[in-house]
């Protein structure tokens, strides 16, 4: 996955962000890391009648022990 910018604030530099790509079907869930500034995939998360499956999405976020999230909304698919 793509780079995000590097974070000054050292308590941001060491916090882990759950990035979330929301579809109507499936999210994509990657995870990033503010000391190296990358991120990658980590896993799909299924909706069921265009509703997410928000159990899976909080045991994600607390399994994870994430800082930030960071929700993605494409309008496109070109």
């Amino acid at each position: 996955m793509d780079q995000f910018p590097v974070m000054e604030n050292s308590r941001m530099r060491n916090s882990r962000v759950l990035g979330f790509d929301y579809g109507q079907v499936r999210i994509g869930v990657a995870v990033g890391n503010g000391a190296t500034g990358t991120a990658e995939a980590l896993t799909t998360v299924r909706s069921k009648n265009k509703i997410p499956d928000w159990q899976q999405l909080d045991k994600l976020i607390r399994e994870w022990k994430a800082s930030r999230l960071v929700v993605g909304l494409p309008l496109s698919m070109a």
